[in-house]
This record gives structure tokens, C-alpha cells and sequence, in this order.
């Protein structure tokens, strides 16, 4: 009897009692990079783009409507990750929510593009609706659920970073090579301007098809070992000692705190590239595309070889160290992709500085899951839901707060929207230095920002 509800835990493709390769492939790898690849096209800077050089939308209203939505998306993740730690059935207490998360994206992708042609405060509200269905539902319940994938699947620290490094490849570099070379060829053909709207649509509704079978993918091939481990009998912690838990223990602070400047930087930067290479280092949509293709390429190419290197470095350094090294490097490139102006070659030498520094990224969730654990150590219970909305939360609204900056700063500095791909424009110089301030300098003190947390907080002797 007893055998039998312990096999009833789990998912009949994950048997074993320890993470496997099918498990590391298929559940932590290739679902979570197309679900990433999903959701990074439909809602990422050319969900900006088709508002403002397909729609013609104001960017000031825009920038606000980010705001508003970020805020109401924390709130849904309080509410979610509430909902997550009181599940209680035999396939564990995240996984259940994968496949709703996979149709409702599907759902939202169609219509965050699908803006009738209505008036443009009509519009506007259409598209507020649509954004705040997609970002505070759909998208909410996928990061909760799939941010827990890698601390519910096992203890074992080792198998923990590898699953932490093969998720963090692949929905880095799958979404990465599309939107390095096929999103700025599709731009093309796609086109700008209010006539361009119909093959957007076609495009990102095709794409937004993939998220249910991704999502069906990774809730067969995951397993919560960890969620096995407790007696389900038992009455859900309270919020308050959850919340108390959590915020009154420095490594989880400061694993947060690193999260939240590390996604504020990341938001900045992909925010401001499609922008920067048009008319910064280009001078249209058109020639902007190809040189999107470059900095994305140069910025995927350290992967390969870089994730590989990182397993054994950590072995012999350890997390914080090497995360520390690697942000102060990311640093200088970005501050060298800033000096060079103008100068493609040097941008490119940069933006490879950057890239190579940004490898501990990579080990993000084996950090958080570190936290939870450590959280768990010292009062006897885990937190796993609120740990993750906390963070979902810090994410939403830097990810806002990011956008937000980027959609105000071109606003102000008089961003012109070309009629058609292939213009010429030369834009404000007000508005390409805001644009190299956003792409180089302010990534440059995130970076900074980052290794100082990691060097200063007082959860520095802990080895993580």
C-alpha cells in the first residue's frame, strides 16, 4: 500500500529516486527553452516595437500601463504563489499548474497582438486588457510553477547546479539564436506601420501555438522529490511565519536583493538593444536588423564553451566568488560597448566582455534554491511558494520599472517612429546617448551593483 501511493507521487516517466538524463533533457531543458522562447518573443522588446512603430501608440501611456500592470502582476503573485503551497495532490504542488499556464499563454499571445482597429483610446484599452491577462495571469502562473522545478527535484546540490546550469542554457540559448537571427529577418517582412499589423499577428499567434505541447512536455518530465518528502496531512504554514522566515534570513535577502538588481539591469539592456542597434549603430529599422543579428550572436557565443567551463569552476571557487568575478567583468564590457560610440567593432568587443561576465547568471535558480533551503534549515519548514512569488515580484517590477524607463526616456527625447522599414531616419542626439546610457552605463553599475551584494551582504560566509 505503502509502495503504491509512493509511486503515485509521481509522473510514470520520472521513476527513479534521483534526477536523471531524460529528466535533465527533456523536463529541465527543451520544455523550458521553447515555453522560454514562447513567451520571451511574444512579450519582450518586439511587443514594444509592434506598439510603437506598428500601432503608433504614445510612449508615455505605454510606459504607465507597464507600471500599472507590474503592479497588479505582483499582487497575482502573491496570490498565486499562495495557491501553489496549498495544492496538495500526487503530482506535487507546481506541476499541476504547468499545463493551465501553457493554454492561457497561448490564449494571451493572441491577444496581445490581436488590437482591433479601433479608436486610440479604444486601442489603448484593449491593449492594457490583453497585457494584464497575459503578464498578471498567464506568465505568473508559468515562472511561479517552473521556478520551482529546480529546488523541488532533488537536495543533492551537485544534481541541483546541474539542472540550475542546463535550464539556464537552454531558455538562454533557444530564445537566444531565434532572436539573434530570425526575429530582426521576420521584422523585415513583417514591416512597420498600422498595414504591417495583420503578419505580425500571423507570426506571433503561429508562435504562441507552441506553449501548450512545452508545457504538457516539462509537467511529464519533472518530478518534486522534495515535495514527496512531507507529510501532506499537515496544515499549510501560515503567510506570516513564511514571510517572517523568510525576510529574517540574510542569504535568502541577499540572493533576493541580487535577483531584483540583476533583472533591472537585464530589462534595461534588452529593452534599449533593438532601439540602440536601429539608431545608434544604424540609422533604420532595415540596417538595424542585421546589426541586432550581430550583438545577439557575438552575445550567444560564449555559451557553448562558458556554461561548460562553469561546472568545474564552481567546484573549485564556488558560486558567490565566481558570480562575483564574472559581474565586475560584465561591468568593464559594458562600460567599453558605452565608450566606443559609434565604432561597431569596439561595441562588439564590448558587448563579448559583457557577455562572458554574465556566465554565473546561469546559476541563479541553484542560488535561490540554496536560500530555500537555507530558509528551511533554521525554521523547520519550507516556503517554497512565497520565496518564489517574493521573487516573481522583484522581478515584475524591475522588469516594469526597466521598460518603463526605456518607453519615458524615448518619449522624452523625441523618438520618431519610421513609416516603413527601410527609412532613414537620424534620430535626436539626446535620444541615442539615453539609448547608449541605457544599453552601456546603467548596465555597467547593475553589474556593479550585483558583486557588491554578493561581497558586502553579511550572508557572505555562508558557501554558496
Amino acid at each position: 500500500m505503502k509502495a503504491t501511493a509512493e509511486q503515485s507521487m509521481h509522473s510514470k516517466a520520472i521513476p527513479t529516486p534521483e534526477v536523471g538524463r531524460g529528466e535533465m533533457v527533456w523536463g529541465h531543458g527543451v520544455a523550458p527553452a521553447v515555453m522560454c522562447l514562447v513567451y520571451s518573443v511574444l512579450s519582450g522588446q518586439y511587443l514594444i516595437q509592434f506598439y510603437t512603430d506598428v500601432l503608433g501608440l504614445d510612449g508615455q501611456q505605454l510606459a504607465w500601463m507597464t507600471l500599472l500592470v507590474k503592479g497588479v502582476s505582483a499582487a497575482a503573485g502573491l496570490w498565486f504563489g499562495r495557491k501553489i503551497d496549498r495544492t496538495r495532490t500526487p503530482q506535487g504542488k507546481a506541476r499541476p499548474w504547468l499545463p493551465l499556464a501553457g493554454l492561457l499563454m497561448e490564449c494571451g499571445g493572441w491577444l496581445l497582438y490581436g488590437v482591433p482597429r479601433l479608436s486610440q483610446t479604444g486601442r489603448m484599452m484593449w491593449v492594457t486588457v490583453s497585457y494584464l491577462l497575459f503578464f498578471c495571469v498567464a506568465l505568473s502562473i508559468y515562472s511561479l510553477s517552473h521556478a520551482l522545478m529546480v529546488p523541488l527535484a532533488t537536495r543533492n546540490t551537485q544534481k541541483r547546479d546541474q539542472l540550475a546550469m542546463i535550464s539556464s542554457l537552454t531558455t538562454s540559448m533557444v530564445p537566444g539564436v531565434v532572436l539573434a537571427v530570425g526575429m530582426p529577418l521576420l521584422v523585415r517582412w513583417m514591416g512597420v506601420g498600422v498595414e504591417a499589423q495583420g503578419r505580425w499577428l500571423r507570426v506571433m499567434g503561429a508562435l504562441s501555438v507552441l506553449a501548450i505541447p512545452a508545457a504538457l512536455l516539462e509537467y511529464r518530465f519533472t518530478r518534486e522529490r522534495v515535495t514527496e518528502e512531507w507529510d501532506h496531512r499537515t496544515q499549510p504554514i501560515s503567510r506570516g511565519r513564511q514571510l517572517k522566515a523568510l525576510l529574517t534570513n540574510p542569504v535568502w535577502l541577499q540572493t533576493a536583493l541580487f535577483t531584483l538588481l540583476l533583472t533591472l539591469t537585464n530589462s534595461v539592456v534588452n529593452g534599449s538593444m533593438l532601439y540602440y542597434c536601429n539608431w545608434v549603430l544604424g540609422s533604420s529599422v532595415q540596417q538595424g536588423a542585421g546589426i541586432q543579428i550581430l550583438v545577439t550572436m557575438i552575445g550567444q557565443s560564449p555559451l557553448g564553451s562558458g556554461v561548460l567551463a562553469l561546472w568545474p569552476l564552481v567546484r573549485r571557487f564556488g558560486r558567490r566568488r565566481l558570480a562575483m568575478t564574472g559581474f565586475a567583468i560584465a561591468a568593464l564590457g559594458s562600460l567599453l560597448t558605452g565608450l566606443a560610440g559609434q565604432v561597431l567593432p569596439l561595441a562588439m568587443a564590448g558587448v563579448l566582455v559583457r557577455s562572458v561576465g554574465m556566465l554565473p547568471v546561469y546559476l541563479l535558480p541553484a542560488f535561490q534554491a540554496e536560500a530555500v533551503d537555507c530558509v528551511e534549515s533554521r525554521s523547520g519548514f519550507r516556503a517554497d511558494g512565497l520565496s518564489a512569488s517574493l521573487n516573481g515580484i522583484a522581478v515584475s517590477v524591475a522588469a516594469g520599472l526597466g521598460q518603463s524607463l526605456v518607453l519615458l526616456g524615448m518619449e522624452r527625447f523625441g523618438y520618431a517612429a519610421p513609416a516603413d522599414v527601410a527609412q532613414i531616419l537620424v534620430q535626436p542626439q539626446a535620444l541615442r546617448s539615453f539609448l547608449a546610457l541605457c544599453f552601456a552605463y546603467l548596465p555597467a553599475l547593475g553589474f556593479l551593483g550585483c558583486t557588491a551584494v554578493l561581497l558586502l551582504w553579511p550572508g557572505k560566509k555562508r558557501r554558496l
